[in-house]
């Protein structure tokens, strides 16, 4: 019988391996949006790092798509491009020495132009986005590394200053906020939860019933924040989640069948 008893406990611990990290109640979380003014999109996806992820957004950037939105989770980096966005250049910078050296390479990029478009952190990785084309005026960010309450009242502060929130990422025990103006939108909102995505997706539900879009969403230290904006241009919005990257192809195509284009993504439980 412990023969028994142990075999089945190798069988059950191969099963939990070969499942990999997709599982148990992680879930991709990807926005759609209509009225973006994008042109045609494409996406990537690789598990190979950060080298592969820096790869392939050149080789993109060679066929003429610009990134608009940068994600990571479950060790894969999954890049979504577009034609038509509006910016005239971009650029990339990332670094692994921590969310000080991020905010050095960001001042950098603006003293040349740029403005911060994405954000991402990954597997020890900040990974930032800079785009020229913008429409914005100004920018500025924040980052805190206390509870998400320290988080809430430096974005409220910055909307006291004229700011919105464009950009929202957390990873190694931070949440780094990005500011603009210049942005179009004409008021914001945020929600944020700790009682899973069923939850999130509620608040969704009831900002798209007061006419806000999402604009951004992140997941962090067991939190889903989500930044809801008016004045986007976006006439309607829908989202799909699934807990398998294999999955992600199919809910790209059906949305982009039927005139959607993707505005955000963020992974979490």
């Amino acid at each position: 019988m412990k023969i028994i008893n142990n075999s089945i406990r190798l069988l059950l611990l191969l099963c939990f391996l070969s499942m990999g990290t997709e599982s148990f109640g992680q879930k991709w979380m990807l926005t759609f949006s209509k009225g973006t003014g994008q042109g045609p999109q494409a996406y990537n996806w690789t598990a190979k790092g950060i080298d592969d992820a820096s790869n392939t957004i050149k080789d993109r950037w060679d066929e003429g798509y610009d990134v608009v939105d940068l994600a990571f989770g479950s060790d894969t980096w999954l890049i979504t491009f577009a034609t038509q966005s509006g910016f005239t250049k971009q650029a990339y910078n990332w670094t692994q020495k921590g969310i000080e050296r991020a905010s050095d390479l960001l001042k950098d990029r603006w003293d040349n132009g740029y403005y911060v478009t994405d954000i991402a952190y990954g597997n020890g990785t900040w990974f930032l986005i800079f785009s020229k084309g913008t429409g914005f005026t100004n920018q500025a960010y924040n980052w805190t590394s206390k509870d998400v309450d320290d988080a809430a009242k430096k974005i409220k502060d910055r909307w006291d200053q004229g700011y919105d929130l464009t950009d929202l990422e957390y990873g190694d025990g931070y949440w780094f906020m990005i500011f603009s103006k210049g942005t179009g939108f004409t008021t914001q909102a945020y929600n944020w939860t700790q009682k899973g995505f069923d939850s999130a997706i509620d608040k969704v539900k009831d900002r798209w019933n007061d006419d806000y879009r999402i604009t951004d969403m992140a997941y962090g230290d067991g939190t889903w924040f989500m930044i809801f904006s008016k004045g986007t241009g976006f006439f309607k919005q829908a989202y799909n989640w699934m807990q398998s990257r294999s999955d992600i192809g199919d809910a790209y195509k059906d949305r982009w069948d039927d005139d959607y284009k993707l505005t955000g993504a963020a992974f979490g439980y």
